[in-house]
């Protein structure tokens, strides 16, 4: 069964790597197909991304032990502080106003994109709450981890 288990995980990220580079490749190529096209295959690999995300964390939820399952949730429950703190810093330190500024000014400066650069900047500010997030949940849950054992 631990050879199923170990097999279902690898058949899991690769199908992951392989959505998210058709997503990828979709995304370069929107401009040389149809809308209709475009759009309907960013739909399905965005879906499949994350069926198949959800699916892997879920399979990899289940090979924890007590101590990693605790910690792992601990991570999860504290780790958006990280995203909210960064919210709030953003919204009165000017410096970092200044940043967000520069970035949508970059975002508006490449006018090829067939998507808005509003749209993008707002997609860029996701990506980097979830990297923040995903990178602050992993700390926590591995502090928790080293102080339990």
């Amino acid at each position: 069964m631990d050879i199923l288990k170990r097999k279902t995980g690898s058949m899991l990220d690769i199908g992951l790597v392989i959505s998210l580079a058709a997503f990828v490749a979709t995304l370069i190529n929107a401009a040389a197909m149809p809308g209709i096209l475009a759009t309907g295959l960013l739909i399905v690999f965005t879906l499949a991304i994350a069926v198949i995300g959800i699916w892997r964390e879920a399979h990899k939820e289940g090979q924890l032990d007590e101590v990693e399952l605790a910690g792992a949730s601990f991570g999860a429950r504290w780790g958006v502080a990280a995203v909210i703190i960064i919210a709030l810093l953003a919204t009165f330190v000017p410096p970092l106003q200044s940043g967000i500024n520069v970035m949508a000014a970059a975002f508006e400066a490449s006018p090829a994109s067939p998507i808005p650069a509003s749209v993008r900047l707002f997609v860029a500010g996701l990506v980097c709450a979830m990297i923040v997030q995903l990178a602050t949940k992993s700390l926590i849950a591995l502090t928790w981890r080293r102080s339990k054992r």
